[in-house]
């Protein structure tokens, strides 16, 4: 049997205490633990997989990853992942007139630079101190490779694309290409820099250029034989630049900025996300930086979770309004052969709102409530966790949402407000199919709430304030006399 609990709130996304930084019980699931009797319990981030993949974000419009760092900015905050010390810090950018921090990128000696949308100057700041330092550079937008800093700087509807020392900042050059139209975007393949001339992509001192896009390109970056870039539609491409006769290849919707690569991977900027692309496969990966998320393996507004065996189920309610279906989350606990991994299924025949659930292992029975202008109505829905699908729905009378489900050796007990309900699992048919048949009765008394403990006991918090404990047999039976287990506690008291 499983073992069911409710999510509560943490105070904290890493090792150490982080100021701004509560993750939501709703998008973040957290598991004790102790090495030995008597010790303390700790708290460790179960889903997701990393504190490094747990970040609320408003409106982030670039990152820059290095070896120990990940830098996400967001508004006039830009975000510091440590991973030596597994916390995020953060500095906030207080310059007059700069309303937005526009691109990240870091050096080689992880020193981050970044622009300002205001002011349209490139500051450095030092990771460690979180202090800036305002180069007096004037830039739209900048690369960085090796010791050269790239940077365009804009006049009317003009820009002209320059490049200085990072050694030597005070010292201009002569600019590499002027009375460039529009807004470039600029990035280096590692033996030429690129740039682009609205959907045009070209390289300083080449001539001709490739069409990349239908609309202007926002951001570009190279791995390989690829260029990936963004362009004002929000859509994210791989054009093999190399190949006189290649077309741009989509790859994904509402991603607003890309990366340099580090380590095969490119990060991508958008939906108030990151996420990470494996620049070989042009794939995304599972990680992905955010709060609430409708990605796989990841919880979007999780109400209920249980432990069966060594496998966590999650439910998550989803969100009709943003077209974000209710799901169930399976994460296998991590061991000495394998690391933790999450599998998602939608549930796309469950009516109503997902409220709670139980499972057995090979199935999980989902609570959920329908709400109408006559009241609200309660529906049971058993899913196939192997199959992945409805395979039995029962939906009570209206005024009788359910309060609660839980699972004692495969079979379901559920608690409506007025009722009881047995739904136990007949011989089967046929090995693949799986029936079930229900058994109810009045409870007397209107309920508030249902549990079971381990050994297969279950406990019902009524209106009078006592919580009735029952065995299976007695729990739809009519001559059923149980007595009171406890007291509810008194609000006050």
């Amino acid at each position: 049997m499983c073992i069911g609990a409710a999510f509560s709130s943490v105070s904290r996304v890493s090792g150490k205490s982080v100021a701004e930084l509560t993750p939501s019980p709703a998008a973040s699931s957290y598991a004790l633990s102790s090495t030995a009797a008597g010790e303390a319990q700790s708290d460790a981030l179960f889903l997701p997989g990393s504190y490094e993949q747990y970040l609320p974000l408003e409106n982030p419009a670039s990152v820059a990853v290095t070896h120990n760092y990940t830098a996400i900015a967001d508004g006039l905050k830009i975000y510091i992942y440590d991973r030596a010390e597994n916390e995020y810090r953060y500095y906030a950018h207080e310059i007059v007139g700069d309303t937005q921090i526009t691109q990240l990128k870091f050096d080689g000696a992880e020193t981050l630079y970044f622009s300002a949308q205001g002011s349209t100057h490139l500051y450095s700041l030092n990771v460690n101190t979180l202090a800036s330092t305002d180069t007096q550079i004037a830039c739209s937008a900048f690369e960085i490779y090796g010791d050269d800093l790239y940077y365009t700087t804009i006049s009317g509807t003009e820009a002209s694309i320059s490049v200085r020392s990072l050694s030597n900042l005070a010292t201009p050059r002569a600019p590499l290409k002027e009375s460039v139209l529009g807004k470039p975007a600029i990035a280096h393949n590692g033996e030429t820099l690129y740039y682009t001339v609205g959907e045009m992509l070209a390289a300083v001192g080449q001539t001709g250029a490739q069409t990349l896009a239908s609309t202007a390109v926002q951001s570009m970056t190279f791995y390989a034989d690829y260029c990936y870039y963004t362009d004002t539609n929000k859509n994210l491409y791989a054009f093999r630049y190399a190949d006189s006769g290649a077309q741009s290849e989509k790859i994904a919707q509402n991603c607003t900025a890309v990366s340099s690569a580090y380590e095969g991977c490119i990060y991508v900027v958008g939906d108030k996300k990151i996420r990470q692309l494996n620049a070989e496969t042009r794939q995304f990966t599972a990680y992905e930086i955010s709060a609430s998320s409708s990605s796989e393996g990841r919880l979007y507004a999780a109400t209920d979770t249980t432990l069966c065996g060594k496998n966590l189920i999650t439910l998550d309610e989803g969100n009709a309004e943003e077209n974000v279906p209710a799901r169930i989350h399976v994460t296998a606990a991590p061991s000495d052969q394998s690391a933790q991994t999450t599998r998602s299924f939608a549930l796309s025949d469950l009516v109503g709102k997902a409220k709670r659930i139980a499972a057995d292992g090979e199935t999980a029975c989902v609570v959920s409530t329908v709400t109408s202008s006559e009241g609200e109505s309660g529906t049971l829905s058993v899913y196939d966790l192997t199959a992945e699908k409805l395979v039995f729905s029962y939906t009570a009378e209206v005024g009788e949402p359910f309060v609660g489900v839980a699972c004692v050796y495969g079979t379901y007990y559920a608690a409506s407000k007025t009722r009881f309900y047995k739904i136990a699992p007949t011989p089967r048919a046929a090995e693949d199919e799986k029936q079930y048949t229900v058994e109810s009765r009045s409870s007397r008394r209107a309920n508030e709430l249902l549990a079971a403990d381990v050994y297969g006991t279950l406990y019902v918090a009524q209106s009078d304030k006592n919580v009735y404990a029952y065995t299976e047999r007695d729990f739809v039976s009519e001559t059923a006399t149980p007595q009171a287990a406890a007291e509810l506690p008194q609000n006050g008291g």
